[in-house]
């Protein structure tokens, strides 16, 4: 497993750190604002009837621990936690989720990663969007999913970073939302930058080189942790790890090193 680099620009962005709230009974994130249940844990095995057959629990994407987010808390309908963080020109924001439900269509809940603008608390930017329609009934998605996005000039600003799970309709049936490694890398390409230390380097090459020619379609695959198709070796999502994934590597060979600094 990769070791990523740890944000300046977010509190806590692989949800090491916690406290432990005895009245509650489960551990929640420091550094970031809680509402409703979001817990610390380093494995997460809630399946439902639909869930991937070969999903075999979610152990974190990055260091020992990810939190997990559930809709239902007592009888509110949602839970999310947030933090105010500031994007430059440029600026990338990557990690990772997950998202499972006990739930079924047309009890649709759905899950966000979300930028609101300071100034404009009313209207969100989705950065993840993800419901039960997409996992299906009782579903789940396969494991870890890793995000990528790039800010450009007009984007950049103070926005609360705001991680959220809802239910749709009834607060009977739960949907579980995790979401871990997160990290701002500075003028940072999407391609390329396997383990997101925000550098194209021998690092993402070896894990590139680890799955040559792997089928990430293959769900056994995909979860076995001896390979890293979780991370995005992958990155055209054409299933298995080839030529085109090597030149999204080579593309920007050294970019965010001291190498490609000086060059």
């Amino acid at each position: 497993m990769p070791a990523l680099a740890d944000s300046n620009d977010i509190n806590n962005p692989s949800f090491e750190i916690f406290d432990y709230n005895e009245s509650l009974d489960y551990n929640t994130p420091t550094g970031w604002e809680r509402v409703n249940y979001a817990a610390i844990t380093n494995y997460f095995n809630n399946r439902s009837t639909n869930w991937d057959p070969n999903f075999r629990g979610l152990l974190p994407y990055e260091g020992n621990y990810f939190v997990v987010l559930s809709s239902l808390d007592g009888m509110t309908n949602f839970s999310e936690i947030r933090q105010e963080i500031t994007i430059n020109p440029g600026d990338r924001l990557t990690g990772a989720y997950f998202f499972g439900t006990h739930d079924y269509i047309p009890y649709d809940d759905w899950a966000v990663i979300q930028l609101v603008d300071t100034n404009d608390t009313v209207v969100g930017k989705n950065i993840v969007d993800v419901n039960i329609a997409r996992v299906q009934s009782w579903g789940s998605m396969r494991g870890w999913k890793r995000f990528d996005y790039v800010f450009d000039a007009n984007q950049a600003g103070t926005y609360d970073l705001k991680i959220a799970v809802f239910d749709k309709y009834d607060s009977i049936l739960a949907s579980y939302f995790a979401v871990d490694g997160l990290v701002i890398c500075p003028n940072s390409p999407i391609s390329g930058d396997i383990n997101a230390d925000c550098a194209v380097d021998f690092f993402d090459f070896a894990m590139l080189a680890d799955d040559w020619m792997c089928d990430c379609n293959d769900n056994g695959v995909f979860n076995d942790p001896n390979h890293n198709c979780v991370y995005g070796t992958d990155s055209d999502n054409s299933g298995f790890v080839d030529f085109n994934d090597l030149q999204a590597i080579a593309n920007h060979w050294l970019f965010g090193t001291m190498q490609g600094i000086i060059e």
